[in-house]
């Protein structure tokens, strides 16, 4: 049965006012038409139309039905175009989420290819922490996601995209910024600027720190914030030191801004994470976005 068809030939018997014309253009038998619209009525526990000699006319509910199936037509119709175009890869939405540091520093050159493979697809980004990136997965918000650390969620999937490293930003201004490396002591002793709880940055940091048997309260921190931008702004000027994503203060650090240090003392290597719910999602604007991270994967 096509998507519109009950809804079609009411439509029809509605603006014919006549079963046997009805009929003659579905190329269905009069017998068959009534005995359909007797079920569409049954259906809704309502007669639709009063027989009579002339043909047929509308109640007070098929008169009001009628009104709706105007709708529901154009609906479908919309709905069926639209289906088509995003099968022939000609138009369609496509949503996904990234953490902040990924959001910022790593999809943009992977979104500016995709709006060129794709000028058709509408693109929305979710932006969040890791942690809450894990919870739209879960309840079925985000069909794929990029986060900056494990998820520990036995229904989501997630496979490495991309190696990082983190590392200590320090403001060209301070003494550290002269060396080539930091120990864990030299960051212990001095302020400290960190990412907020569920981050995919502090989960590194902490977890790094857990297996030297010390904790963040351990510290001189001085500030926590979810913006890795204000973060790095507030190291340029000396307020504090920070362990970020090398990706954040690439910038910076070409610049002359900051210097980007390595804690030998602490393993801040990471894999950054492509995450979706169970199987890989079949959708080509999905597939289309994925083979688009060459773009960073390569560089």
């Amino acid at each position: 049965m096509k998507l519109l068809e009950p809804w079609e030939v009411f439509r029809l018997v509605y603006e014919n006012r006549n079963l046997s014309k009805t009929a003659r253009m579905l190329h269905v038998s009069q017998p068959a038409l009534s005995q359909y619209m007797k079920t569409f009525e049954e259906a809704y526990r309502a007669p639709l139309f009063i027989r009579n000699n002339r043909g047929v006319t509308p109640t007070v509910a098929g008169e009001m039905l009628y009104r709706y199936v105007k709708d529901i037509a154009q609906t479908i119709h919309l709905s069926q175009a639209a289906v088509n175009r995003a099968v022939q890869g000609d138009y369609g939405e496509l949503t996904i989420g990234a953490s902040l540091t990924i959001a910022d520093y790593l999809l943009p050159p992977v979104i500016a290819v995709f709006a060129k493979k794709y000028p058709q697809v509408r693109l929305y980004l979710q932006v969040r922490n890791t942690e809450e990136i894990g919870r739209l997965l879960v309840e079925g918000e985000l069909k794929l996601a990029f986060v900056e650390a494990p998820l520990y969620d036995m229904r989501i999937r997630q496979t490495s995209f991309l190696q990082d490293e983190l590392g200590v930003i320090v403001s060209k201004e301070n003494p550290l910024s002269a060396k080539k490396f930091l120990t864990l002591e030299d960051v212990m002793q001095a302020p400290m600027i960190i990412r907020e709880p569920g981050s995919g940055t502090r989960a590194v940091l902490e977890e790094a720190l857990r297996k030297r048997d010390v904790r963040l309260a351990d510290f001189h921190i001085i500030m926590e914030s979810s913006s890795p931008k204000s973060i790095t702004t507030l190291v340029a000027q000396n307020a504090g030191i920070s362990i970020l994503s090398e990706w954040v203060a690439k910038e910076e650090v070409k610049r002359g801004d900051l210097a980007f240090l390595p804690i030998p003392d602490l393993d801040l290597s990471r894999h950054l994470q492509m995450v979706s719910i169970g199987d890989e999602p079949d959708d080509p604007f999905i597939e289309g976005f994925i083979s688009c991270l060459s773009v960073i994967q390569n560089a």
